[in-house]
């Protein structure tokens, strides 16, 4: 359908009325929006649409600024990372010692059941238990720690049982005496480095950075 306006009547209100039905290339542009339903149209912008563009886009400035923030803070994270290598012999140290952001984490390497200056590790697992625990304590205090700071202890013992495990408990408790118990993990093993050892250990300890 097309409207005609009926001049005749104006009244300063323009009063369509549909005299009948033709293609919509006789139409006026502004009734054009769709062949059956004819309607007005407006050429002013929409409000709504006009700032569409614009909330579109914040979330993509919000993620790319919170981006730049943490990244600026991981890298002055990395700046504060500080390792020490410590009791280096025989290509590998017997402590690594990290400090990042006020904290200090000391990991202890795999300490066994020889004393210093001795040629060859104790006769019993009680003995080297007792020596392992022992060199376990020195190489913590070495790295500026104490017994108490330890958190963590691995335990690697040699054709493991039940028997086993109670004597190298005893050790522990023997040389360590830390109350409450710290996180522990045992592992059996079918053999360590030599032979004749029968148990190492090895510890991570954290303290407050002086």
């Amino acid at each position: 359908m097309i409207t005609e306006v009926d001049s005749a009547t104006r009244t300063g209100t323009e009063r369509p009325r549909f005299i009948g039905r033709t293609s919509t290339g006789s139409v006026p542009a502004r009734y054009r929006t769709h062949p059956l339903h004819l309607t007005a149209t407006s050429n002013r912008p929409n409000p709504a649409r006009l700032q569409e563009p614009q909330m579109k886009r914040q979330p993509h400035h919000f993620a790319f600024f919170l981006g730049v923030l943490l990244l600026a803070t991981a890298t002055t994270e990395a700046q504060d990372l500080k390792t020490e290598f410590l009791g280096s012999q025989q290509g590998f140290s017997h402590i690594a010692r990290t400090t990042a952001n006020g904290v200090t984490t000391i990991r202890i390497s795999g300490q066994v059941g020889m004393a210093d200056g001795a040629d060859a590790p104790a006769a019993t697992l009680a003995e080297q238990a007792e020596i392992a625990f022992s060199n376990l304590v020195k190489r913590v205090e070495q790295a500026g720690a104490s017994a108490e700071d330890i958190v963590k202890t691995t335990v690697f013992i040699k054709d493991i049982d039940p028997e086993k495990v109670q004597t190298v408990g005893r050790a522990q408790a023997k040389v360590l005496q830390l109350d409450p118990p710290r996180a522990a993990t045992w592992v059996g093993v079918t053999g360590l480095v030599f032979p004749s050892l029968l148990i190492e250990v090895e510890a991570t300890a954290v303290v407050a950075a002086e």
